[in-house]
């Protein structure tokens, strides 16, 4: 066991007995080199972002149990999906095949995209931005380079964001936004207050059921405002804005030209059987609470996240389920049918 993920387990072994994660504490010296040399190496040598040791994938590499205190996001050999995979999938699936999921190896260029798809003017306007791509490495704002252009702590370098405070239950928004947000998902300027809110589950999403899993926040307010974004707030929609705004909240002559992100499911008609929370089919809700096993139609919202995954899956273009296997009919169920009951 490494020096990082040692100190990981010691900090993060309290997770499971509180309902959020804390910050890492602890000894500088388990994670950070001083110089960016160590043991008469050269300067330079010793160190990736924020002077770690290690970068995100090396300490985040293993096969989850329910157990492990380090949350996985990829592993040697394929982990079964939806079972020890975490709330992002796993980016095994994208290390060798680009259209399962976000690309976010140094040096191994897109075979499919060169930049984000739907990559609208919602980032920040410098050429060459983190809202380009994942996996090319930018000049500016830190160098950041893959996990560290969505993981990130407000002005400060890449990787130390283990050091903003999560223990809220409800992780970042208004009231708390401080450094804190939902997975580290900030900003990069003080000044702007962005980042996701939710509701983290101890486990990271590991055997997520009806009563245990992440809650996120939605914004319905505009939704499908012809031409336009709406104003999504602290929502995991207006995160993924960031790189794929053009795919949310556009219409044209009543037709959508996206899938409407944000959207509160009808209280009627075939949506309204989605009553039973279902962790491979997450909702957002306009205000959290607490973690619900119950969907509310009329109220609760379609987002990103109720058809994707953050990270990666074995299925293209990082979803859930086998979007070529969904049939209307009666012959399959799950997926998409979980909203689109009467199909």
């Amino acid at each position: 066991m490494s020096a990082l993920q040692f100190l990981l387990t010691v900090v993060l072994i309290g997770i499971f007995s509180s309902p959020v994660a804390a910050e890492v504490g602890g000894d500088c010296g388990e994670c950070h080199v001083m110089h960016s040399s160590q043991d008469g190496g050269a300067v330079g040598t010793r160190s990736y972002g924020g002077l770690l040791f290690k970068d995100c994938l090396e300490c985040h590499t293993g096969t989850n149990t329910g157990t492990n205190t380090i949350p996985y996001v990829y592993c040697a050999n394929e982990p079964i999906f939806g079972t020890n995979t975490l709330a992002g999938g796993s980016f095994f699936w994208v290390k060798t095949q680009d259209a399962k999921g976000h690309n976010i190896f140094p040096g191994n260029a897109d075979d499919i995209l060169t930049e984000a798809p739907g990559k609208g003017s919602r980032g920040c306007g410098v050429a060459g931005d983190c809202h380009r791509n994942l996996h090319e490495e930018v000049d500016h704002n830190g160098l950041r380079q893959g996990c560290g252009k969505c993981h990130m702590v407000t002005d400060a370098p890449v990787g130390s964001f283990h050091h903003a405070d999560d223990s809220n239950l409800v992780v970042g928004g208004e009231a708390n936004d401080s450094d804190g947000f939902f997975r580290f998902l900030a900003g990069h300027d003080a000044a702007d207050g962005k980042g996701v809110s939710g509701i983290e589950d101890p486990k990271w999403g590991y055997g997520a059921d009806t009563v245990r899993h992440n809650e996120y926040l939605g914004s319905a307010g505009g939704s499908g405002a012809a031409g336009g974004l709406k104003t999504l707030g602290h929502t995991m929609t207006g995160f993924c804005c960031g790189c794929h705004g053009d795919f949310h909240g556009r219409e044209a002559g009543g037709s959508w030209l996206g899938h409407p992100s944000d959207a509160v499911l009808p209280a009627e008609g075939e949506y309204a059987s989605y009553t039973t929370y279902e962790p491979m089919v997450p909702v957002a809700r306009s205000v959290l609470t607490g973690v619900s096993g119950t969907v509310t139609p009329g109220t609760d919202m379609v987002m990103c996240l109720s058809c994707h995954v953050a990270h990666g899956s074995p299925y293209n273009d990082m979803l859930r389920w086998d979007y070529s296997e969904m049939r209307a009919g009666g012959q399959s169920s799950g997926g998409c049918l979980v909203c689109h009951a009467g199909k």
